[in-house]
């Protein structure tokens, strides 16, 4: 997980302790905590039967036993950079090394990552911890923010390349689970040129958390695995993926552009009774997806305005640009424009459970089909109440 691991030990404590107090008992020392590169895991576990008072064993509260916690120094508030020439503070080799930092160690204020142009070979990393204490990057929340961005004051393109390790658990870029408060501006997000399997971002369930709060993209790049000639579709190369059930609050895309790939945007909210809130889609371009654009299920009054999609793919079955399933409540779908010459269907509504709460579908410009196959729908819409 990117941490050093502390070697076991034990350390007995045989002394009665008097009613309402407490005792520090020292498990280890001489740690150096100051390296954000070098954190630590620390995980106490005290078994129940060894708590015994005159009266009892144990307290009957399991949870009082355990602790599975990180310790790192966290991020001082401020601009840090990535790449390039080495500055005397304030600075990463890589984007692997700032995944690290911000996972284990947090930070203590906003934080700006402006990231050289270059690109950054083997890119993989974890944004945000899951333990029984914290559930995502440590402090950050909406006045904390973390923002990589391409740096302002070097021209050309800042690219992370993903990792060529085959389909599997370790395809990503990044593994993002509980809090976040992210933005990535500018930045391109590259799949390896050797690799058949590409996921840049995957939204975890991981441990105890099924959630991913507030992760924004603007202005960046997403270029995929083309699967013109090896067909290999599949989980492995969307390019942004939830694990179903992942509900999400404040997933905001804008005037980003999405290359290759199966399916771009895979944000599936499962079947619960709250679906995944704020999420928007602005201005974006989606271009020669595989099998669909974006597929978006459960959701909660979202906003898809103005996006771009078209597809040259060549698969034998038919293809969906936008495709929204059990939209939980309401929302916004208009002014996009979908256009492909090949079978399929351009926009796909299904299941819009809220008889109070009306979905608004208007000034979408559809053109599909080849003029050919009667199996092309511009727009179907199903099973829906309002």
């Amino acid at each position: 997980d990117g941490s050093n691991v502390v070697p076991p030990v034990s350390a007995p404590y045989n002394t009665p302790i008097p009613g309402n107090t407490s005792v520090n008992i020292p498990l280890v020392s001489n740690l150096d905590i100051t390296n954000p590169l070098t954190p630590y895991r620390i995980q106490v576990s005290i078994p129940p039967s060894s708590v015994r008072s005159q009266f009892a064993t144990g307290d009957n509260n399991p949870n009082n036993n355990v602790l599975d916690a990180f310790v790192g120094p966290a991020l001082s508030g401020g601009e840090y950079w990535v790449g390039g020439t080495q500055t005397p503070t304030n600075w990463f080799s890589h984007p692997n090394q700032v995944a690290i930092a911000l996972t284990y160690g947090g930070i203590l204020g906003p934080v700006t990552f402006n990231v050289r142009p270059g690109s950054y070979a083997s890119t993989q990393g974890l944004i945000g911890q899951v333990s029984s204490q914290l559930q995502g990057v440590p402090v950050a929340s909406p006045s904390r923010r973390v923002t990589f961005r391409r740096d302002p004051a070097v021209p050309g393109n800042s690219v992370f390349v993903s990792p060529n390790n085959g389909p599997g658990p370790t395809n990503y870029m990044f593994t993002v689970v509980g809090n976040v408060y992210t933005t990535f501006d500018g930045i391109t997000f590259q799949a390896d040129g050797a690799a058949n399997f590409a996921r840049f971002f995957w939204l975890a369930n991981q441990g105890i958390s099924s959630f991913t709060r507030d992760l924004v993209f603007n202005n960046c790049t997403f270029n995929g695995v083309n699967l013109q000639a090896t067909g290999l579709a599949g989980p492995d190369n969307y390019l942004v993926m939830s694990d179903l059930g992942n509900v999400t609050d404040g997933l905001v895309f804008t005037n980003n552009r999405f290359n290759n790939g199966d399916v771009h945007l895979w944000l599936d909210g499962g079947f619960g009774s709250v679906g995944s809130s704020n999420t928007t889609l602005t201005n974006n371009v989606f271009t020669d997806f595989y099998r669909r654009g974006a597929y978006l299920r459960n959701l909660q009054l979202p906003s898809i305005t103005r996006n771009t999609m078209t597809t040259q793919s060549v698969n034998f079955t038919p293809v969906t640009a936008l495709d929204v399933e059990s939209n939980r409540v309401g929302g916004r779908f208009s002014a996009n424009k979908i256009s492909f010459n090949r079978t399929g269907t351009g926009f796909r509504f299904a299941n819009n459970f809220n008889s109070g709460s009306p979905a608004e579908i208007h000034n979408n410009m559809i053109r599909v089909g080849n003029g050919l196959s009667n199996t092309t729908y511009a727009l179907t819409a199903q099973n829906f109440l309002n």
